[in-house]
């Protein structure tokens, strides 16, 4: 099951209707959340309808290879973002590895190319990493 806020934290009812909630997504007014990555990536991936790709870090837990992911490390983002990207993506602490990466030069990065920064933040929990 997926979860929708919007950005006063409100939940969006199940009646609302799909347009709506891809449009608040894209123009950044919604958070999702989900209870595993594997439906936040599920979600997101539907809900674009274009062909992208999104760059993730290298050591991110990998059961999702399929969706378009490109696995980097997250200090050579920056030269690897094309037209085609459409998303930078990481873990704020990895979920094997306990490897933590700079979260705010990765949203510097990715809000100066225009790029939504996608942080799953499963292993800290709000209450210690509020990415």
């Amino acid at each position: 099951m997926v979860y929708v806020i919007d950005s006063h934290g409100n939940p969006l009812m199940p009646t609302q209707r799909l347009g709506k909630v891809h449009r608040w997504l894209k123009q950044g007014q919604a958070i999702v959340v989900a209870s595993s990555k594997q439906e936040l990536l599920s979600a997101e991936i539907h809900l674009r309808t274009d062909v992208s790709t999104k760059l993730t870090e290298r050591r991110m837990y990998r059961r999702n290879r399929r969706n378009r992911l490109r696995y980097r490390e997250p200090y050579s983002f920056a030269k690897l973002i094309d037209s085609k990207t459409k998303a930078l993506f990481c873990e704020s602490i990895g979920n094997s590895l306990g490897n933590v990466v700079d979260l705010s030069a990765l949203a510097e990065l990715a809000h100066a190319h225009g790029l939504p920064l996608i942080v799953d933040n499963t292993v800290p929990t709000p209450y210690l990493c509020r990415p």
